[in-house]
């Protein structure tokens, strides 16, 4: 069956499905997190990922293609609050150093929309980096690189779209027994109008922001055929509004909005009850008020940035107050 015939069927589908949050013009983003693994964890689609990591990483499309393995998502956990650990997406890629020699690294892609997702990030490359070692090594001499890509969909605290941190002295020589690296996508900068792309890997990254964040199926068409070649664009373009159609994604991700919806309108009252108490402290001029606001606002969920604007205290006075 031809993908043109397909498009028919669908098209009929999206009138037949009873869709509470979405219109025959909307998508599901693929910023949503089983929107995301649906699409680039599926081998049927590589050709996307190959596409992202060469957007990205700034390197050759051709170096990726048939050179990756899709490794299983869920991490081995051993603490004892038993915290599900499962990441967006890990592959390993086979590739050749300068010397012409074999090599292989990991590299992880993940979704985060939210600040408190970082620290879990971290946890991710730590256990990602001990996949390398077999049992009865006695050597950390065989540990695989990792390249960790975070698309970051919340204010941070970088100054540009594409940030890249590995680890260095402090005469800027990367360290040799920590060669992991990290890209910080920024993706708000890329849906302000008035940031000014600099170079041409951003451009072509602010493209995928766009793609992932939207949820308008025209601004999807024209961004992933900005992308991508017109054949693999239009493969894409049907699958996300497949995925769109299926009854069960639908039901996931209006729970999802209708949460997000609720946690947005409790995180608004708490901040305007912390502010009322903050204001109210200082007319006492009380530094146990603060204190007590921001023990409060802790427990609330906020994290320590907020926390800081809505008391005044620093960023360590608040974390202090985390582990009393």
């Amino acid at each position: 069956m031809s993908l043109k015939t397909n498009k028919e069927i669908l098209k009929k589908e999206r009138k037949n499905v009873g869709i509470d949050k979405l219109s025959e013009s909307q998508i599901i983003p693929l910023k949503i997190d089983f929107m995301f693994t649906q699409i680039f964890n599926d081998e049927n689609y590589d050709f996307v990922l190959y596409q992202l990591l060469s957007d990205v990483l700034s390197i050759k499309k051709e170096v990726f293609i048939g050179n990756i393995r899709y490794l299983n998502r869920d991490l081995k956990n051993s603490n004892k609050k038993n915290m599900l650990n499962k990441v967006d997406l890990l592959i390993k890629h086979k590739m050749f150093n300068e010397d012409g020699n074999e090599e292989e690294e990991y590299i992880n892609v993940e979704i985060n929309t939210s600040n408190s997702m970082l620290r879990r990030n971290k946890v991710y490359s730590n256990k990602i980096g001990s996949f390398s070692l077999d049992v009865g090594d006695n050597t950390y001499d065989n540990i695989d690189r990792l390249v960790q890509v975070n698309f970051d969909f919340f204010d941070t605290n970088k100054l540009r779209l594409v940030s890249i941190s590995q680890m260095k002295d402090q005469d800027n020589i990367i360290d040799t027994g920590w060669d992991d690296i990290f890209y910080t996508i920024s993706v708000n900068f890329a849906l302000n109008p008035w940031y000014n792309l600099i170079d041409e890997r951003e451009k072509k990254v602010a493209n995928w922001c766009i793609l992932m964040n939207t949820n308008d199926l025209e601004t999807f068409k024209r961004k992933a055929e900005d992308i991508m070649e017109k054949d693999d664009a239009e493969k894409l373009i049907y699958r996300v509004e497949e995925l769109s159609c299926d009854k069960e994604n639908i039901a996931l991700f209006t729970k999802l909005s209708n949460e997000e919806m609720a946690f947005n309108t409790r995180l608004a009252e708490a901040e305007r009850d912390a502010k009322k108490r903050y204001k109210d402290g200082v007319e006492e001029g009380s530094k146990e008020n603060a204190l007590a606001n921001a023990k409060n606002a802790i427990g609330l969920g906020l994290d320590n940035e907020t926390i800081s604007k809505i008391t005044g205290l620093s960023v360590e006075e608040i974390e202090k107050t985390r582990k009393c």
